[in-house]
C-alpha cells in the first residue's frame, strides 16, 4: 500500500512540475517575443511568418533558443526546489520557496532579453553595411541565420 501510495505522489508531482514548468516557460518565452516584436519597428515578425518568410522565422528561432538557454536553469531551480519533501508540509515556505524562484526567473528573463537585444545590435555594429531588420524582412536567410547564431552565442556564455 505504501508503494502505490509513493507512486501516486511521484505522478501527482511529475504532473505538477510538468504543468508549472510550462506555464512559466511559457509565459516567459511570450513575453521575451512580445518585447522583441516592439524592439523592432521594421519587422512586424508574425505577418512576415504567415507570409512564409524563413529568414524572420529564423530570427524568432534564435530568439527563443537563446531565452531558453537562460532561463532553463531558473526553471529547473524553480522545480527542484518547490516540490521537495520537507517544504511541501508547510504552505508558508512552500509559497516562500516558490516566490523567490520566480524572482530569479524574472531576473534569468531580464537577463535573456537583454542578452538578445544586445546581440542583435552587435550584429548591426559589426555589419555598418547591412540593415539587418531590412534584409530579413525581405527573406535574407544568411542575415537571419548569422543574427541567429550570435545571439545564441551570447546566450550561451
Amino acid at each position: 500500500m505504501d508503494a502505490l501510495i509513493s507512486l501516486i505522489k511521484g505522478v501527482v508531482i511529475w504532473v505538477l512540475e510538468v504543468v508549472v514548468g510550462v506555464g512559466v516557460g511559457g509565459s516567459a518565452l511570450y513575453l521575451a517575443i512580445s518585447l522583441f516584436d516592439k524592439t523592432t519597428k521594421n519587422v512586424e515578425e508574425w505577418k512576415e511568418i504567415k507570409k512564409g518568410n524563413v529568414a524572420v522565422a529564423i530570427l524568432m528561432m534564435g530568439i527563443i533558443f537563446s531565452v531558453v538557454l537562460i532561463i532553463t536553469p531558473a526553471i529547473k531551480h524553480l522545480l527542484s526546489g518547490l516540490f521537495r519533501e520537507e517544504i511541501m508540509s508547510s504552505p508558508a515556505e512552500l509559497a516562500t520557496v516558490f516566490v523567490i524562484n520566480l524572482i530569479n526567473i524574472v531576473i534569468s528573463l531580464g537577463i535573456a532579453i537583454l542578452a538578445v537585444a544586445l546581440s542583435f545590435r552587435l550584429v548591426n555594429i559589426i555589419t555598418t553595411d547591412i540593415d539587418e531588420e531590412v534584409e530579413i524582412r525581405k527573406g535574407n536567410v544568411a542575415v537571419a541565420l548569422i543574427t541567429a547564431i550570435v545571439m545564441y552565442s551570447v546566450a550561451s556564455f
